[in-house]
């Protein structure tokens, strides 16, 4: 059933066993999202949202640079 769903079932932060319960109680509402995440398989297309970002920032840069220079020109 959770793998129709694709939640990665082999994950360790899967299911919250008994003793941890407590750690995540205490967690903050930053870690709880990052657990599940992760849980989720989130994590990997947070890399490469921001590669993603990044590539976008510099062709942006490139862009104006190119617009300020012929404008110049």
């Amino acid at each position: 059933m959770f793998e129709s769903v694709q939640l990665n079932i082999n994950n360790p932060n899967f299911m919250i066993m008994q003793g941890k319960i407590t750690k995540v109680v205490n967690m903050k509402p930053k870690e709880i999202l990052g657990m599940i995440e992760e849980c989720v398989g989130a994590a990997s297309y947070q890399t490469k949202r921001d590669k993603s970002l990044e590539e976008i920032t510099d062709k942006d840069r490139l862009v104006k640079e190119l617009t300020h220079v012929s404008v110049f020109s």
